[in-house]
């Protein structure tokens, strides 16, 4: 008898919570939809169901505290999202397939083909004379995804089948069969990763401490100077607001995450003696946010920061004029470099 009338309750009480849920869901979805014109009632229930799911009370509650269950039942070694990765000593790593393939490209289960790999030479080759013709110069920065540069981190359930990556053998060829100037980072932020903390522990991106190895990098390209991470000096801070913490957020767990250390770099770091006397356009993805940032001011007059996905030809000559035209791309983006078009 008691198990009855436990279960009684108990289904008492689902149905009243999922009747709740229901009730304020459907409050919040009549507050942001908008039937679709000209559609037949099919669609306009379709329509409406997407929004309502969409729309869901507490979803992000009740998506919070299922990872919280799922770190404490497996001892923080996994983490219930379907774009974050639970790493070692609680960091983070993006396992997206919608916004590159970081996973892939740690696993070295993604390199171009040689077709491939000539098809993006010949295209970047075809960008830089389209420039120079226009007097501008071009030179390229490749960046390494976080889980290349901190593979001690990633989970070991995370099988690597070669530690040499797309970006490596992109690199490689282009060096091999073009003369475009580029720069990769991966060699100087493998060297002094062990100095300082050079990616956010809770983010996608590289911090100012990253940031700087990446600037000075492209003024050896620019101009052949170049101060290592140990020339520098940085404030340290533990603060939650001065950077996205991305993937906290993406998994509903930026509560739950303690505040990563913040590094902002010194006056006294910037050698004015690597000026660039130069207008310059970064297209990039949002890594050169902070390339812009130490550019600025510090290393040259006028720096320019456009993203690669709201880039457009017509943009130099009408808002940009650039003496130098700067391509960033990190590890997970560099198919983008395929289609890259500077030509109107």
């Amino acid at each position: 008898m008691k198990k009855y009338l436990r279960e009684i309750v108990v289904t008492i009480a689902f149905l009243v919570f999922i009747t709740v849920m229901g009730v304020a869901t459907a409050v919040e979805t009549g507050k942001v939809y908008q039937k679709p014109q000209g559609k037949d009632v099919l669609d306009v229930v379709l329509d409406y169901c997407d929004t309502f799911e969409k729309n869901a009370a507490w979803k992000d509650t009740f998506s919070m505290w299922n990872s919280v269950l799922s770190m404490k039942l497996t001892g923080d070694r996994y983490l219930q999202s379907s774009q974050v990765l639970m790493g070692k000593n609680g960091w983070l790593f993006y396992k997206t397939e919608g916004d590159g393939s970081p996973v892939r490209d740690y696993r070295g289960i993604n390199h171009y083909s040689e077709e491939q790999l000539q098809q993006i030479a010949e295209n970047l080759t075809a960008q830089r004379d389209y420039l120079a013709s226009r007097g501008i110069r071009m030179v390229m920065e490749f960046n390494p995804n976080k889980e290349t540069v901190y593979a001690e981190y990633m989970p070991d359930s995370v099988y690597r089948m070669t530690s040499v990556s797309k970006e490596d053998l992109l690199v490689e060829y282009l060096r091999a069969h073009t003369d475009l100037e580029m720069a990769y980072t991966k060699d100087d932020m493998m060297a002094a990763k062990d100095t300082m903390q050079l990616y956010y522990k809770y983010d996608t991106h590289w911090n100012l401490g990253g940031a700087f190895i990446g600037t000075q990098n492209l003024l050896r390209i620019l101009n052949g100077t170049y101060h290592g991470i140990e020339d520098a000096s940085f404030d340290v801070e533990d603060n939650r607001e001065y950077y996205i913490r991305d993937l906290a957020r993406i998994s509903n767990m930026d509560a739950y995450f303690p505040a990563d250390q913040f590094f902002s770099i010194r006056p006294e770091s910037y050698d004015h003696g690597q000026w660039v006397d130069a207008n310059i356009l970064i297209v990039g993805d949002s890594f050169s946010e902070y390339l812009k940032f130490i550019m600025q001011d510090n290393y040259c007059p006028q720096v320019d920061y456009v993203s690669v996905l709201d880039f457009t030809p017509e943009l130099i000559g009408t808002q940009y004029n650039p003496q130098i035209v700067v391509v960033e791309c990190v590890e997970r983006y560099i198919d983008r470099l395929m289609t890259l078009n500077f030509v109107p």
